[in-house]
């Protein structure tokens, strides 16, 4: 489709139109003419108003018929570029053919190279062995037996003496505990029946004694004339056996009676100069 251009064609000037012809692409057209009912009359002249509405129809016209070509070109090729698109075209996919899967082969396994095999050597053959002669068998001789020795005779340990009193009784030191410095240890000496007997002395002897290493006590009373004296654990006696200050060592203490001799086995008593260990003592003898 075209949009032909538009003519225009008057017949006096361009302030004195008379007549006008539009043609608007063979479709319509605008035709104004000016005529005079009375040809014989002469030509009034043309006022400006008049001009000036000729002027803007014409002017109107013309924006109308630019406008229709506008619209007219748009869609002339928008239509010429739809036909001219492809229509898109329907392929089928070919279906894929089945590959067969290999046959499965074993992956081959490792063969170890044999070890070579030493070539044995030739065995010697074995040399005869000489058949042993009869050897005589030696005769025993008699060999004299050793005469036994008689035995040796082991003296035997010294029998301990038997002492006319025995011990009895040794107090415990967690009952006995003191603060006097000096150590003190109470002594009974009784007959069978708990009877104090008086007339022996308690003799100690100890190596770590700084002061004496040997000490008698007084002879011992007839009566219970030594009683501890302490509440709670009171232990009656009938004599002291008093050595002097405590000591890091041992006094070993034995009954004697009026001749010197010893009537009774030792009883040893170990002391501390530490005074959390500070005791006294208890020991008793009973006549057997």
């Amino acid at each position: 489709m075209r949009c032909n251009v538009f003519h225009w064609r008057t017949g006096s000037s361009w302030l004195g139109i008379d007549s006008a012809n539009l043609t608007f692409g063979g479709k319509f057209s605008l035709v104004y003419n000016k005529r005079s009912s009375n040809h014989n009359r002469k030509e009034q002249p043309v006022s400006p108003n008049r001009k000036f509405s000729v002027l803007l129809l014409v002017v109107v016209a013309l924006l109308i018929a630019g406008a229709g070509c506008v619209l007219t070109d748009t869609l002339s090729r928008r239509l010429g570029r739809q036909a001219r698109t492809p229509l898109a075209q329907v392929s089928r996919t070919p279906r894929p053919t089945f590959t067969p899967t290999p046959p499965w082969t074993p992956t081959p396994t490792h063969t170890p190279t044999p070890t070579m095999t030493s070539t044995p050597t030739d065995t010697p053959i074995p040399t005869e062995t000489p058949i042993p002669t009869d050897t005589p068998t030696p005769e025993p001789t008699n060999t004299p037996r050793p005469r036994p020795q008689p035995p040796t005779d082991t003296p035997a340990p010294p029998p301990t003496p038997e002492y006319p009193f025995a011990v009895i009784e040794i107090s415990s030191p967690e009952f006995t505990h003191t603060t006097n410095p000096m150590i003190v240890v109470y002594v009974a000496i009784t007959d069978q029946n708990n009877t104090p007997l008086g007339g022996y002395r308690v003799v100690g002897d100890s190596a770590q004694s700084p002061y004496q290493s040997h000490v008698e006590s007084p002879p011992s009373c007839y009566n219970w004339c030594a009683t501890s004296g302490r509440g709670g654990y009171i232990k009656a006696a009938n004599v002291k056996f008093e050595p002097g200050p405590f000591i890091d060592g041992t006094w070993n203490i034995y009954l004697v009676d009026g001749a010197g001799q010893q009537v009774s086995p030792v009883v040893p008593l170990t002391y501390s100069t530490d005074p959390n260990a500070w005791r006294w003592d208890f020991v008793a003898f009973r006549l057997r």
